[in-house]
């Protein structure tokens, strides 16, 4: 268990490392077999996220996904079932699926499997196999959709393919 003001706490996973040097709650630990936490405050990774990792930040969570890397920031999430998801950074940001990336920014979530936010801010990709590379309130739940960027893009359709910048619509 790491280091805190906090006595007692959840049991560390078979193998895990977990060096933070404080938490604010018992559950703040790398609680799955082979699990690490490489440092920060009050990160957590929950039991049945086997090989996930944590670099550092404040209050990460990697709930039951396999896999899983968060590399720092504040109170970002992989949501249970997301195996092998990548968060690198950024404020508020959540992955809910199988392979989804967030490679930083804030308040941006993947609902889509294998989908990528590049960054920006409250962006959502929720189609498969999607990729949106930043900007603000953008949404593509379109399979294969590609956003560029901009502000309040939506691309909804299969294969649709966005590079405007401002209150763009794309469907069917």
């Amino acid at each position: 268990v790491s280091q805190s003001r906090y006595t007692g706490g959840d049991k560390r996973g078979d193998y895990a490392i977990d060096l933070q040097l404080a938490r604010s709650d018992r559950a703040d630990v790398a609680k799955s077999q082979y699990s690490t936490i490489l440092g920060g405050f009050s990160n957590e990774i929950t039991s049945a996220s086997d090989y996930s990792k944590i670099g550092g930040g404040h209050s990460n969570k990697i709930n039951s996904s396999t896999y899983a890397t968060i590399t720092g920031g504040y109170l970002n999430d992989i949501a249970s079932g997301s195996n092998s998801a990548v968060i690198g950074g950024g404020l508020g940001n959540a992955v809910q699926k199988v392979l989804g990336t967030i490679a930083g920014g804030a308040e941006n979530i993947v609902n889509g499997q294998y989908g990528s936010i590049i960054g920006g801010r409250t962006n959502t990709m929720s189609g498969d196999y999607g990729v949106l590379a930043g900007g603000r309130t953008n949404t593509a739940s379109g399979q294969y959709s590609v956003l560029s960027g901009g502000q309040s893009n939506t691309a909804v359709i299969v294969i649709a393919i966005n590079t405007s910048n401002f209150y763009n619509y794309i469907t069917p």
